[in-house]
């Protein structure tokens, strides 16, 4: 994410270079200890309707792209399914 999109919620690139550099060498259980309780306001959880409340949230905080990504709970194919049939939708 670009240095302007992340300012819109308070972070910056620097936020993530310790995680980021913790996961290039492997280290996942310190990459997962390094995130922040700030880092975690960009995660997207919930149901369909929290999803498209936080991307909302997100938009109007000046965010214009969001990416799908790991990890997306105990079943990844029916998180893949409800954000196509339910989340995309609602933004066309």
């Amino acid at each position: 994410m670009d240095e302007e999109a992340l300012g819109t919620v308070g972070l910056s690139q620097a936020h993530f270079s310790e995680t980021q550099r913790l996961v290039t060498a492997g280290d996942y259980t310190g990459a997962r200890a390094a995130v922040t309780e700030e880092m975690t306001q960009l995660a997207i959880v919930g149901s369909p309707k929290d999803a498209i409340a936080k991307i909302e949230m997100l938009a109007d905080a000046g965010i214009t792209q969001v990416s799908m990504g790991g990890p997306l709970g105990p079943d990844p194919g029916e998180a893949v399914r409800l954000f196509g049939e339910q989340v995309i939708p609602y933004f066309r």
